[in-house]
């Protein structure tokens, strides 16, 4: 027999919170000058009652991020007149997936990454799972799994890294013999929380870090 989802964690509630929910951002004033503005798409569908996402494992090749687990998502360029823009624009690139099949429901708090970059995450609503077309220069592979997969024993564990008077502990998910850390895990961790009907946690590449990032080097320039 099926177990049917929790009302918290339904594709609906969900939809509504990140319709409502107002996002945090980063301030101005912490934001190193050089830093660039970026933004990610994270694509959710539903799919016999569980809430879906997808990664991309980025090429071996890249000069950036080599390897890595992550969103759809790039730099804003000057043709991008919003990060929303910017986010399906990558999208389109990255995995093929069309504009027009995505309902944009909302941005996730701001991150900002060791590289430089401020990340404005879009969620676009799906109406099912696409034929993925990856960009075979920039994505080696996609992966997608429901969110109760990041729940799984043994899914999840924290990375710990210290410095001179200060600690950090991020986050990480292990699925499909994929590892997900920095900033994609966090936003995943964050994006579970709300799933569950829980407030999100403090965020390691949120604001708090930042300061410290900015501290450990005299300042915004």
């Amino acid at each position: 027999m099926e177990i049917p989802t929790p009302p918290q964690r339904s594709a609906a509630r969900l939809r509504e919170v990140l319709r409502q929910r107002p996002a945090k951002e980063l301030p101005t004033s912490d934001v190193p000058e050089h830093f660039r503005r970026a933004a990610v798409l994270v694509p959710l569908w539903e799919h016999q009652g569980d809430v879906w996402t997808l990664v991309t494992e980025r090429s071996a090749s890249m000069p950036q991020h080599a390897g890595e687990m992550a969103f759809p998502g790039g730099g804003r360029s000057g043709a991008d007149p919003t990060l929303a823009a910017t986010a399906l624009r990558e999208a389109e690139e990255e995995v093929g997936l069309s504009p027009s099949l995505v309902d944009l429901v909302g941005p996730l708090d701001e991150v900002w990454t060791m590289r430089g970059f401020v990340v404005q995450p879009w969620v676009g609503w799906l109406p099912k799972e696409p034929t993925w077309r990856p960009e075979a220069r920039e994505i080696q592979s996609v992966i997608s799994f429901p969110l109760r997969a990041l729940e799984e024993a043994g899914v999840y564990s924290q990375d710990h890294w210290t410095g001179k008077g200060w600690r950090l502990t991020s986050h990480r998910y292990d699925v499909q013999g994929k590892s997900i850390w920095g900033m994609t895990a966090s936003i995943l961790h964050a994006l579970l929380a709300l799933w569950r009907g829980d407030v999100p946690s403090a965020c390691p590449n949120g604001e708090e870090t930042l300061r410290i990032f900015m501290d450990q080097r005299g300042g915004r320039s």
